[in-house]
């Protein structure tokens, strides 16, 4: 992280401490956490919180979920799965429904760990699911490949586990369905939205001009989403290594919409994105793309199943989505919509801007410029705040109105790359070397963001049916 206007808390760990053992600690400047290390140091997807438990899977190659005490870090409840790789969880009422990268889709009691039911779907599952509400019924919404290739998006009642319907897909989609009013949302991993009813599974619409890089957020009829932009190389304009000679990769932040059938589209601006090139380049992209070989080949992937369709996959994100470690984890650049603005950490910023007439309210550089992996992880807004955290661990809270840092706190880790959990003043963040971190916000407002995407439909508090 380069230099920053604002100072930075730091704290120490025990050496050596215990797996599943909590330890507390306070910052430089008195703000007080706790971090339990789970076994493996695998990678940690976003945790989801549900009363007084924190809900995580023990990350990509692990075999466990955990439910952790929010105020200590003390493990309440294991559950062993039969076949590895948690992904990111989703509660919804007493329930927990998450799913392995290895083949199967999981729902528990959330208080207790005890299993409702589960259904083995294919492998790789590199998304995670959705809560949607449609025909009086909760069902809990995921993609999955079938052994012939093809990938199917699948609706299953949340209770009982029956299947309600299912709708063919090209490819599996990036992070999660977003359920937002009775409608299921899912970008593909080429860069198509589709849009499909929450009750019987009808596609809706199909948006293969999309060209996002991230689930959408939905406010009414308009989705903002990042998107990949390749712009015409300028003249005489050097090469940044393994970029494609002819064009420049920016990422940008986009907005569609509808008028009656025809669908309108603008992007509102737009960042270097040297981290969707096809290969890494830098010593950093390059140790990136060698930790996440590693791991596909710790869980049997010395080359990925052709079922995944990573080639299209790193076609359009960038080499990190050629593995299925990358692909699992992958989240672009996602925006969040709260009070008509538009919050961003596209590229190296995070920015805020208003959603209708588009003025910029400010927007803050916080990572290093020109490299080729992500710097930020998504934003999360809750409270007062807007919440994102460098790559090599620095959690950013900054204000909404003003844009300015009001804390700032370094981990003592390696590597983040999922957004945090808010809720009651306390944030979670997991990181990519096994470790849960709770930080005291000391701030009454910070809450409301239990999960991925803040709600189990992704897109925040809203409805999830019609």
């Amino acid at each position: 992280m380069r230099e920053t206007p604002f100072s930075v808390e730091t704290f120490e760990l025990p050496r050596n401490f215990g797996t599943l053992n909590p330890v507390s600690f306070r910052t430089s400047a008195g703000r007080r956490g706790w971090c339990v290390r789970l076994p493996g140091h695998h990678r940690l997807a976003t945790p989801a919180v549900a009363g007084d438990l924190v809900l995580l899977g023990g990350g990509f190659g692990s075999y466990e979920f955990y439910a952790f005490d929010a105020d200590t870090g003390q493990m309440r409840w294991r559950q062993r799965t039969r076949d590895d790789g948690p992904t990111a969880a989703v509660a919804y009422e007493d329930l927990v429904a998450f799913n392995t990268e290895s083949c199967t889709l999981i729902v528990c009691e959330a208080t207790t760990g005890r299993e409702r039911w589960s259904k083995w779907l294919g492998d790789p599952l590199m998304s995670q699911p959705a809560i949607a509400r449609a025909n009086g019924r909760a069902a809990v919404v995921m993609v999955y490949p079938e052994r012939n290739g093809n990938h199917q998006i699948a609706a299953f009642d949340l209770r009982e586990g029956h299947p309600l319907w299912k709708t063919a897909l090209a490819m599996d989609v990036i992070s999660a369905p977003v359920v937002v009013s009775g409608t299921v949302y899912a970008t593909l991993m080429n860069g198509t939205i589709v849009e499909l009813d929450a009750g019987t599974g009808k596609l809706k619409r199909q948006d293969p001009e999309a060209r996002a890089t991230s689930a959408p957020w939905v406010v009414g009829d308009e989705l903002f989403y990042s998107q990949r932009e390749d712009r015409p190389r300028q003249p005489n304009k050097p090469t940044h290594g393994g970029e494609e000679e002819d064009v420049e990769l920016y990422e940008a932040l986009a907005c569609r919409g509808s008028e009656g059938t025809e669908l309108w589209r603008e992007v509102r601006y737009a960042k270097k994105a040297f981290y969707l090139k096809g290969k890494a380049t830098t010593p950093k992209g390059q140790a990136l793309a060698a930790f996440l070989k590693e791991k596909d080949a710790g869980v049997g992937f010395s080359v990925a199943p052709h079922t995944a369709k990573l080639f299209a996959a790193a076609k359009h994100l960038g080499y990190t989505a050629g593995t299925v470690a990358g692909a699992w984890g992958y989240q672009g650049s996602r925006p969040v919509v709260v009070d008509d603005i538009v919050y961003s950490a596209v590229g190296t910023c995070v920015r805020a801007e208003g959603r209708e007439d588009r003025t910029v309210l400010w927007e803050l550089e916080l990572a290093q410029e020109e490299l080729d992996c992500r710097s930020l992880a998504p934003v999360a807004v809750a409270g007062r705040c807007v919440f994102t955290v460098t790559s090599d661990g620095v959690v950013v809270a900054i204000d909404r109105q003003h844009g300015t840092v009001l804390w700032a706190v370094k981990l003592p880790t390696g590597w983040v790359e999922y957004q945090p959990a808010i809720e009651r003043s306390q944030l979670f963040v997991a990181t990519a070397d096994g470790l849960l971190f709770c930080l005291d916000a000391q701030d009454p407002t910070a809450t409301g963001w239990p999960m991925w995407g803040g709600g189990p439909g992704h897109n925040g508090d809203a409805p999830l049916c019609a």
